[in-house]
This record gives structure tokens, sequence and C-alpha cells, in this order.
């Protein structure tokens, strides 16, 4: 699970550009899998670079029995919640803050 926009390792190698940075915040993403991005209510993000990424769609994600996500820290709750309202995966292994923060929710 990938972290919002402000903490992403895309970000940091210059991956993306400001054009891509400012479309991801005005559709409101805050995490991504599989480099496909989605807000934190789960919903798909509806982004000219989905076309553009070769992978496993988030729809497809839905449909495979277990997936496992990995992630933890403060700065990846929203991108944690994101994943887990929008299904697209059924484990999660993560750290006491983010496990404190879902339940408080």
């Amino acid at each position: 699970i990938g972290s919002p926009i402000e903490y992403s390792t895309m970000l940091e190698t210059g991956y993306f550009n400001e054009d891509l940075i400012a479309e991801l915040k005005n559709k409101g993403a805050v995490g991504d899998i599989c480099s496909r991005f989605f807000d934190e209510k789960g919903n798909i993000c509806n982004l000219e670079i989905n076309e553009r990424i070769f992978g496993i769609a988030l729809q497809d994600l839905k449909k495979i029995k277990n997936v496992i996500g990995v992630a933890g820290g403060k700065q990846k709750l929203k991108s944690i919640l994101g994943a887990l309202n929008g299904r697209f995966l059924n484990i999660l292994i993560t750290d006491e803050y983010v496990a404190r923060g879902i339940l408080e929710i």
C-alpha cells in the first residue's frame, strides 16, 4: 500500500511531475496499490496515468480470494483506510499505530 502523495517514493525519485501531482491531489488520491490510485473512501481515482500502468487493476484485485496488504506508519493511515474501504485486500499486516487508528474510526 503506497504512501500518500506527500510521502511517495515516486515523488522523491522525480517519477511524478508537478502536473501529475496536482492531478492526484485534485482527484483526492491518498494512496496506491500497484501504482493504481484510490481515495480515502476506497474509490478508484479516474486518472490518465492508469492507462500507462502495466499491472493488475484494482477491480481485478478484488476478485482474488486472499490479498495481503503490508503497510504501517502514521503517514500511511489514510492510505490503508482507503485500501480497506475499497476492499482491495482482506488481510492487513500493520503496526500498532495504524491498528489503533483503524479501531478509533
